[in-house]
């Protein structure tokens, strides 16, 4: 379901800020209705995916994946 845009692209580099964003969503549709996340593996995703599973420890984070293929 999508929910809602946000031009975060000042701040998609900063973990901190982007654990705050996620988490005004998770207390928008109640933490009880978030199960998984899911984002880029990029350390900034991984520094705001460990503080949301610290403070929601009924969520679950998945890395997005990929399939890379070679231009022919």
């Amino acid at each position: 379901m999508f929910l809602k845009s946000v031009d975060a692209s000042d701040k998609v580099k900063d973990g901190q800020l982007l654990f705050q964003l996620l988490d005004q969503v998770f207390e928008e549709v109640g933490v009880a209705n978030v199960v998984q996340v899911i984002t880029d593996n990029a350390s900034n995703y991984v520094l705001a995916s460990k503080l949301l599973e610290e403070k929601h420890k009924t969520i679950f984070w998945t890395t997005c994946c990929t399939l890379h293929r070679p231009h022919a």
